[in-house]
């Protein structure tokens, strides 16, 4: 009888509510319930937000009632699927008044994380930042601000996991109860509402084309006070319109405008207010107010100058203006130097440092001794640079005008230049007692099609040859970055020898053919030696071979220090963490096993596995420790995902790709963590791709680098961390600017 009775009143309650004429969202209407897409809510709401609510009354306190805000959430969200049938598209305030009971319950949700620490603050927490996950309903189009659906589900349930899994290591031991709870959350909203809305409203909400508008509530309107009385049908007003002897509406109007002088009330506009004579307006100015304005700096973006050194790895150096004298005189060959922003300064870099970067600087001169990785200048106008020791490499991209003064140490530097003009280069003659000679790096290029293939050379300009040429008049240049010391050479480099790999290959410097000798040579694994790596201090290798063992070797004295049994012959890949005192493998059982160094043998001498990281659906084709972190690992595979590791608790931190739609669609072969930032890494794969990843955001890749024709099998940050090599089956090696995107350098192996 009560279910009989409540049908009867729902059904006069949508009579009477059709039958008032307003614009507030009406009832459910008859069938709406029984659309797939509200059945299916109901099924999510059954099946998943049940088994979360059930997990919560087991643990009773703060959770339950934090749960239950969250069911109360999803049934709202439900009502507001059913209006969406019934009503019209809403404009910008209607919909933050269509919304406003979901936004009700997330602040509700919200405000329970405030306040004093709880014991389940992670459970709070984490309950609150998935609940934004149910504003995908606010979808309206690509540019509502937001992302797709599917998207935004996937983004609000990255941000969740993150205290989600804290839950699960600090009730993993504890309480099945939590763990319990956690999962069921994670299961609500993935695979659970990502899926509901995977396969009914994957381009957002569909809104009646016919139904009630839903607007935004007057202003002038309070609570309580009377609804306006609804207008009178058009036919009423028309007839009343005629009936009356005075004219309504626009005639109206145009009555009263015709009845007065058209200029009444007008000011008369002289000449001293008229724009062009006014001298308080900046309208047309002077030249010499052109030329003024030009040659003050624009000053919108300067932060304050900035010479410090952060962290005690990288050289700061920002928004100097107009000093001439700024140095830098403890260097390690370890940091790296970023100059940004400067303008009209000189400075003066003492001893040999990794990597010297400049950036969007006017003006600017540098001088420096030896770089151990490269020299960059990037978005810059007017440089001068002088070299007096060694550059392997010398950057130039997307600058206009930079002088180069070479020492003959850097001779041998190789010149990259990309969207770069007025180049200019000074070496050091043959003659000690001759000028420099200047040679201009071409810009202009003439590309002909011949045989086949465009052919590119340099255009040559009329009038003279291509010879080097001579300035006569750049005496003065040699010394005008710091006086007496442009020409200064360091006359001990005859007797150094350049080591590469510790002092395991040599680079003979004697000879002009540069042949690489070996110095030390290790007896290692009697099978196919897979995979190598240093440690850090550079003095031991790990070796992982398919005979089955990993071996750690002494590399200054050619000895084995460790030789472990491995559970699986087929290993693809090892690493030594930064503190040296574990090692990590992974192959064809697509498990990466720990082996902590320092942990006693078992009776048969054997090293036991300290952690074993299970998870990938494939082989695990590459492993690297994240720099400084003994206790997290990254870890490539091909079932077409990389996951960052928690090593301590052994379970996944983060999982790049696979499900989400960014990721790679192949084996994954390679990673490499940025050396700089170790939040960002890159990985090769078997889709001819490389893509870069921050860990923080898991959903989706940074950036996609396409290019090679075959399989991407390594990656390579360069230590500087704004560069990466790939290595593809295609027989080439590129290298690209994360900063960018572009091509750096291709190198191919010239068959």
């Amino acid at each position: 009888m009560d279910e009989k009775l409540l049908r009867r009143l729902e059904s006069a309650v949508t009579r009477l509510e059709s039958l008032s004429g307003g614009s507030q969202p009406h009832a459910v209407a008859p069938g709406a319930a029984s659309e797939p897409s509200i059945v299916a809510f109901e099924d999510l709401i059954t099946e998943y937000v049940g088994k979360v609510s059930a997990a919560a009354e087991k643990i009773g306190a703060q959770v339950k009632d934090t749960t239950k805000v969250l069911s109360d959430a999803f049934i709202v969200q439900k009502q507001l699927l059913v209006n969406i049938k019934q009503s019209q598209k809403p404009d910008a305030g209607g919909m933050v008044e269509f919304l406003k009971p979901l936004n009700e319950k997330l602040t509700e949700a919200s405000s329970m994380t405030g306040g004093r620490h709880s014991d389940f603050s992670n459970h709070l927490k984490s309950t609150a930042e998935s609940l934004t996950a149910l504003a995908w309903i606010a979808y309206t189009g690509k540019d509502c601000g937001m992302s797709m659906p599917i998207g935004h589900v996937e983004e609000c349930w990255q941000s969740a996991e993150f205290y989600s899994n804290k839950v699960l290591i600090e009730y993993k031991n504890k309480d099945s109860n939590h763990v319990e709870w956690a999962k069921a959350l994670k299961e609500l909203y993935v695979p659970g509402l990502r899926d509901y809305v995977k396969s009914h409203h994957p381009l957002g909400p569909v809104w009646s084309a016919t139904g009630a508008i839903v607007s935004a509530p007057s202003k002038s309107s309070k609570p309580g006070a009377p609804a306006a009385p609804n207008l009178p049908p058009a036919s009423l007003a028309s007839s009343a319109s005629s009936s009356s002897g005075s004219k309504q509406g626009m005639a109206a109007v145009f009555q009263e405008i015709s009845s007065k002088p058209v200029t009444a009330g007008l000011k008369k506009v002289t000449n001293d207010m008229k724009t062009k004579n006014r001298t308080d307006r900046a309208g047309l100015v002077s030249s010499g107010e052109k030329e003024t304005h030009k040659s003050v700096p624009s000053v919108a973006k300067v932060g304050p100058p900035k010479l410090e050194l952060a962290m005690g790895r990288k050289w700061v150096v920002e928004y100097q203006i107009g000093v001439k004298d700024l140095s830098i005189d403890e260097c390690d060959p370890k940091q790296t130097i970023y100059i940004f922003g400067c303008k009209d300064s000189i400075l003066h870099i003492k001893g040999k440092v990794n990597n010297i970067t400049v950036d969007k600087c006017t003006k600017m001169g540098v001088v420096f001794t030896d770089v151990v990785a490269a020299f960059e200048i990037v978005n810059c106008n007017n440089i001068e640079a002088q070299c007096q020791g060694a550059a392997p490499t010398i950057s130039i991209d997307n600058t206009a005008g930079c002088q180069l003064y070479l020492s003959k140490d850097s001779l041998e530097s190789s010149i990259t230049t990309s969207k770069a003009s007025e180049v200019n280069v000074m070496v050091p003659s043959q003659d000690p007692d001759a000028d420099l000679e200047e040679h201009a790096l071409p810009y202009q290029y003439i590309h002909a099609y011949q045989e086949g293939n465009f052919v590119t050379s340099p255009v040559s300009h009329s009038g003279g040859d291509c010879a080097p040429k001579t300035n006569s008049g750049t005496k003065s240049k040699t010394i005008c970055l710091i006086s007496n010391n442009a020409q200064k050479t360091d006359t001990d480099t005859k007797s150094k020898t350049n080591f590469l790999t510790s002092n395991n290959v040599r680079m003979d410097t004697k000879s002009k053919s540069k042949s690489l000798t070996v110095n030390k040579a290790q007896k290692t694994d009697s099978n196919m030696v897979y995979s190598l790596d240093w440690t850090p201090e550079k003095n031991r290798i790990v070796s992982a071979s398919q005979d089955g063992w990993l071996i750690v070797w002494n590399a200054l004295r050619s000895q084995k220090t460790h030789a472990i049994k491995l559970p699986c012959a087929w290993v693809m890949t090892c690493a030594f963490s930064p503190g040296g005192q574990s090692v990590a493998c992974g192959g064809l059982d697509s498990v990466c096993s720990i082996f902590n160094l320092s942990s006693p043998t078992d009776k048969d001498g054997n090293i036991p596995v300290s952690r074993m990281l299970s998870g990938h659906k494939g082989y695990v084709s590459s492993c690297q420790y994240v720099p400084d972190e003994d206790n997290h690992l990254i870890t490539s595979s091909g079932d077409q995902t990389c996951v960052l590791w928690d090593i301590t608790t052994g379970l996944r931190t983060s999982v790049f790709g696979g499900e989400f739609q960014s990721g790679h669609t192949a084996d994954v072969l390679s990673v490499s963590i940025n050396g700089s930032n170790s939040r960002m890494f890159v990985s090769g794969s078997c889709d001819a791709t490389a893509r870069l990843w921050d860990t923080r955001v898991a959903s989706r890749a940074v950036r996609t680098f396409h290019g090679h024709e075959g399989d991407v099998n390594s990656v390579k940050f360069f230590p500087d961390g704004n560069r990466f090599g790939i290595g593809s089956d295609d027989g080439t090696c590129r290298l690209y600017d994360i900063r960018t995107g572009h091509v750096k350098a291709g190198m191919d192996d010239g068959r």
